[in-house]
């Protein structure tokens, strides 16, 4: 994998000076290189053969695809100073993590007894198989509808409240934020202006993290590698 690695020396070198988060993308690469799975894995066609940990580590291997695919956008996005493709995948990101904050609560409820299994189940099949624009599917098949996207985001700040016990709700006032400079609006056109846009090849340029939301990314990060790594842990221990 290696991706963040494979930028060239005189990029990482400039990056790491503008930006002293530099060394926790080299983290979120290690992340991955731990928990990405091959495409060698397989289960059972069988929904009734699997079990419910089963069902769960499926979840997180294809969210895990995805969340890799937005980390290599967010990086693209500085590397071909397109400060908007770097915004649009922090907020995808941001939904992409809640929808395991949203699946580590809730398994968390099921060990407490707080919820059964067949409530659990349905949760997961709404993130995995969850459908709102129905038409053109097969009549045969019964697609739920998916979960609220801010029922997503309200889960991380539950997990940054009840895993690192810290108040606030960062997640949601991010993504907020994040919503605001991916819509054709007042913020979203702020990063059209030609002095925002980051060129870390020129040793003199500035590099205004904000424009690139640099912060907001590895805040992001933060939660959604501890979930996913506590989540993981629970479902192999289990």
């Amino acid at each position: 994998m290696n991706y963040f690695s494979k930028l060239t020396e005189d990029e990482k070198i400039l990056l790491n000076k503008y930006d002293r988060n530099f060394p926790a993308f080299t983290l979120v690469e290690k992340f991955y290189d731990e928990y990405y799975p091959t495409r060698n894995y397989k289960y059972s066609m069988d929904v009734e053969a699997l079990t419910l940990q089963d069902q769960i580590l499926i979840f997180l291997h294809e969210n895990i695809f995805r969340s890799l695919l937005l980390f290599k956008s967010y990086i693209n996005g500085i590397s071909s100073k397109n400060p908007l493709q770097s915004s649009l995948s922090t907020r995808a990101q941001f939904e992409t993590c809640g929808a395991v904050t949203f699946l580590h609560k809730k398994y968390n409820q099921y060990l407490k007894g707080t919820i059964n299994e067949d409530a659990i189940k349905t949760e997961l099949l709404s993130l995995l198989n969850g459908v709102r624009n129905k038409e053109g599917l097969p009549k045969d098949i019964e697609f739920p509808d998916p979960k609220g996207v801010m029922s997503l985001i309200d889960s991380g700040d539950y997990f940054h409240k009840h895993f690192f016990k810290k108040e606030g709700a960062p997640f949601r006032r991010i993504y907020e934020h994040l919503s605001e400079v991916c819509h054709p609006n007042a913020y979203g056109y702020i990063l059209h202006f030609r002095d925002s846009v980051l060129d870390y090849k020129d040793p003199d340029g500035d590099f205004d993290k904000s424009v690139y939301g640099t912060s907001s990314f590895l805040i992001c990060m933060t939660i959604y590698t501890e979930a996913y790594k506590d989540l993981y842990s629970s479902i192999i221990k289990d």
